[in-house]
Formats: structure tokens, sequence, C-alpha cells
């Protein structure tokens, strides 16, 4: 959040919503209300004041129209951040998971995600700990309940692959497993590609999925390469550009063309 790293913009904020909530005839007041100095104060309002943000009326400092419509928008973002951090944060005391070995009921249990999915078994070592409700066998799903700590989830990685549309199959195989890596998911946007990897023997986890799908997988921590004519890549990349734009949290994705 840029915001919040930016100590000019948050003081600049601080300021406005002085101006708006109090009324100031000199430097001094606005100074040890911010406890910042009066330089800095004037130093502040002098660019904010050219930038058309604040203004002197009636021997008052006083936050322009702009300057409350840039503060609204500011404590808006602000706010964006808090409540989705607050929402991700979540206390959640029980939640269903897979038995990485076999447990027993009331054995404490260590949760971690593996390809995607939840997992939970006895001894292992993670942020997040819980308690099973049941005796389960390895892979059977179960509860977990009195969880505690916060399981650390890291992104996936996306790799966008424009393949040449017409000379599609004859790419080597080769070449196209170079662009693999080890543990991800396949998937191919158009018919052209979902023929360049059936030709080659390469397999397919997802056949014309929608961007939206491949968004999900990436932040369940999945590593996923996408196959498409350059014209179903630009598509996907503009879907991808939409998302990171509304959304904190940013795909980040690798475009090569694979020829």
């Amino acid at each position: 959040m840029d915001i919040l790293r930016s100590k000019g913009r948050l003081t600049r904020l601080l300021i406005l919503l002085e101006l708006v909530n109090n009324k100031h005839t000199n430097l001094k007041g606005i100074a040890k209300n911010l406890d910042i100095t009066p330089q800095a104060v004037s130093e502040y309002l002098r660019q904010m004041g050219t930038e058309g943000l604040t203004a002197v009326s009636e021997g008052h400092y006083r936050a322009t129209k702009e300057g409350v419509n840039v503060l609204q928008g500011d404590l808006l973002e602000i706010k964006t951040f808090v409540d989705d951090k607050i929402s991700s944060l979540e206390i959640i005391r029980s939640c269903m998971a897979i038995a990485g070995k076999d447990v027993r009921k009331g054995q404490k249990v260590g949760l971690y995600m593996k390809d995607g999915l939840l997992y939970a078994e006895p001894e292992h070592r993670s942020t997040s700990m819980g308690v099973s409700s049941s005796d389960v066998k390895t892979g059977s799903v179960f509860m977990v309940f009195e969880l505690e700590g916060m399981l650390k989830l890291l992104p996936g990685t996306l790799r966008l692959m424009a393949i040449p549309p017409i000379s599609a199959s004859r790419l080597p195989k080769a070449k196209i497993e170079e662009q693999l890596r080890l543990g991800a998911k396949v998937a191919a946007l158009d018919l052209e590609s979902i023929g360049l990897l059936r030709s080659n023997a390469i397999r397919c986890d997802y056949e014309y999925p929608n961007i939206a799908y491949i968004i999900n997988n990436i932040e369940r921590g999945l590593d996923v390469v996408v196959f498409g004519t350059p014209q179903a890549i630009s598509a996907a990349v503009k879907v991808l550009n939409e998302h990171n734009e509304k959304s904190l949290d940013k795909v980040r994705y690798e475009y090569k063309a694979l020829r």
C-alpha cells in the first residue's frame, strides 16, 4: 500500500484531516496536534497550496474542495486495505483438512498447504496448530478444532506461454518441457494449445479454463504454466491486469513467446 509506505502522503493526509476537523489561524496549532515542527507544516502547506489542496480563508487554514476529495480518497484506500487484512485474519476456530498421516482423536496436529489443499498431521511443525476431532486414516478428510496461530500461504507462480498458432504442432516436445516447472499445473486456453500438448503427450490439467480459475489456483499456492495462442494470452493478460488494478494482492506473472 503506497500511502502507508510514503511518509509524505501520510503527513499530507494528517494535515488535511486536521484542517477539516479543526480551525487553525497559525502553524503552531497544527504542528502541536500532529507532533511535527512548524517548519515542516509550513513546507507541506506551501506545496499543498500549489496543488490546490489547501488555502487561507478568513484568516484560517482550510482544506479546499479538491483537498477534501483527496482526503476522502486516501482514507477510503486505507479503509479498503484494513478491511481486506482484517477479513484475512478473521478468527476461525475449526476447519476441514486432509490427514497427512494417521491421526488419533484429540491429537494435536499441524496444518500446512500441499498442492493447493489443506493438510494436517501429528508432529508437523506449523505456524497453525489444532486438535483432531476423530480417529482418521491417511488421506481422509476430518475436522480440526481449537485452531491456534495463522497459516502462512505463499502464492504460486504463473507463467504465460504464447505459441505460434499455425506451426504449434511442430514445436518439439523438449522445447515445451523446458518451460514446465516441477510440480506445476498445466493449462491450455484454446484448441491450438490443447492440440500442441496432446500431440507431444504432455499432461494438461486444465482445458479452456477461465482466468479467474487460474488466479484462484495461484492464490492457493499452486504454480501454473498456461499455453495459448498470442490472442488468447493477450486476453488473459488483460484480465490479470484488471484483477491487479482492483486487488491488493497482485498476481505476478511471467510472459514468454514459445518458438
